[in-house]
């Protein structure tokens, strides 16, 4: 699925997601893969580089803070308080060593156990900001588990939302359909199109948070991070200077002594 967005934004559903779309004035194309790996894999294109996070390294229980943790190619942060105050037993954003243990996503017997984030959304001013770190990311993916499931084990409705940022200003708004209880992991992935890889934009931010009524109260285990870096974007090695031989030396010396003396001399008259 391939979107543009700019500020004003106009709500397109389709089956499985849907996007913001912007009417007017210039914005970044955003092409979008919702459990679509290879489709992403085929818009990045061969030549792409790939750095992936596992949270291999996630301290258990580690809390989510305002201040960003430094990961692979990214950063992740809190946006508001990070626990629903009205739900205390849900607990706050933070991090798993398994995400379908007892302290993380145990209710949803699919949960992949694998190191990963609890995200905690509380409407539009709790969740969870993910920052690329370098100005080069062409392309974003992750996994995540227990998106939209019913509130109450029942009434199917869609819960929290997600926007992707560019560097232009661009911003695209990603809303996923409502799924069952114990619905399986999904995979998202973000890509920029070749004429803004090549007009030097990139993706800058990922913003997870809550829906804005009462039902907008969610948690969501994420995992699996990637990111994707165009050659056009990423920057050019600095060619080392090749290295002069011993008689190329000897002459650069004999040469460089030549234009001193004849220097010195025509200064003398």
């Amino acid at each position: 699925m391939t979107v543009c967005a700019t500020k004003l934004q106009r709500l397109l559903s389709v089956a499985a997601l849907s996007t913001s779309l912007l009417s007017a004035g210039h914005a970044a194309t955003f092409q979008t893969f919702l459990n679509d790996p290879t489709g992403m894999a085929a818009a990045m294109g061969p030549r792409s580089l790939q750095k992936v996070e596992t949270f291999a390294g996630a301290v258990d229980g580690r809390l989510l803070s305002a201040t960003p943790d430094p990961w692979n190619s990214f950063t992740i942060e809190l946006i508001g308080s990070g626990t629903i105050p009205a739900v205390p037993a849900w607990g706050a954003s933070h991090y798993c060593a398994n995400l379908s243990s007892t302290s993380c996503i145990y209710w949803n017997a699919n949960a992949t156990p694998v190191p990963g984030v609890y995200g905690v959304f509380d409407g539009p001013s709790t969740g969870v900001s993910i920052k690329l770190s370098s100005p080069t990311v062409a392309g974003f993916s992750f996994s995540f588990t227990d998106w939209n499931d019913p509130i109450d084990g029942v009434t199917l409705m869609e819960r929290s939302y997600f926007e992707v940022l560019a560097s232009d200003g661009s911003t695209v708004q990603v809303h996923g359909a409502p799924q069952p209880v114990n619905a399986p992991p999904q995979s998202f992935g973000v890509a920029l199109s070749a004429a803004d890889i090549a007009a030097g934009v990139y993706l800058r931010e990922i913003r997870w948070v809550g829906m804005p009524t009462t039902v907008g109260r969610e948690v969501v285990g994420f995992y699996h991070f990637a990111t994707f870096t165009n050659p056009v974007l990423a920057p050019k090695p600095v060619e080392p200077i090749p290295a002069l031989s011993a008689p190329g030396l000897l002459l650069l010396s004999v040469s460089m002594a030549g234009i001193f003396l004849f220097t010195r001399r025509k200064a003398a008259k």
